[in-house]
């Protein structure tokens, strides 16, 4: 992983329901996610991650082309096997094949 966390076990379930109660209290789809991913695992990235993530809501800017809660779950994904240069592969090759 790219990042630390502190998680030793992390349920599915109880990330979906966290990111629906998230959802339901207010935040956009991409930032419930990203916020149920970030608490789960207890990640070691600042709140910024969160806003980071604004922008992707609401299809992409609110421009409603993909789906906010995919577009969460790829940022996440990304926090956690994504290349933080240029030369870098990525952990576990998440993008091999990818053109």
């Amino acid at each position: 992983s790219v990042i630390g966390y502190k998680a030793t076990k992390v349920s599915p379930h109880a990330v979906l329901q966290n990111a629906e109660e998230l959802y339901a209290g207010g935040y956009f789809c991409c930032e419930a996610v990203m916020k149920a991913m970030r608490d789960a695992f207890q990640a070691d990235v600042p709140e910024s991650v969160i806003a980071m993530s604004s922008g992707m809501s609401v299809g992409a800017g609110r421009s409603g082309c993909m789906c906010g809660a995919l577009n969460g779950g790829i940022l996440a994904l990304s926090m956690f096997f994504g290349r933080t240069t240029p030369e870098g592969k990525c952990p576990h090759g998440p993008f091999q094949g990818a053109s």
